[in-house]
């Protein structure tokens, strides 16, 4: 893994690694996508498409209208409100 891509994403995630654990996690991530390597010569040419992991395609059902909270009754289990929406602690800079 390049360096300067893994200090952009311990950046965005907030992580503070040292020199040695930025080796070490570039190492790792290696390894990880070397077992990706066979991929790469494997032919998918007469492979057919797989839409479902399953095998089995899902069954879908009519939208039925049913019977919805008023904005105002869920406010009004909110802990904490702002510009008529749950106000939630800020987890991004």
């Amino acid at each position: 893994m390049d360096k300067e891509l893994l200090r952009k994403i311990a950046l965005f995630n907030k992580f503070d690694l040292s020199g040695a654990e930025e080796e070490q996690i570039a190492a790792e991530f290696d390894r990880t996508l070397s077992l990706l390597d066979p991929l790469k010569k494997a032919k998918f040419t007469d492979t057919p498409i797989m839409v479902w992991a399953d095998g089995v395609a899902p069954v879908y059902r009519e939208d039925v209208r049913a019977k919805t909270v008023s904005r105002e009754e869920i406010l009004r289990q909110a802990p904490e409100q702002a510009e008529n929406c749950f106000a939630v602690p800020r987890v991004a800079d």
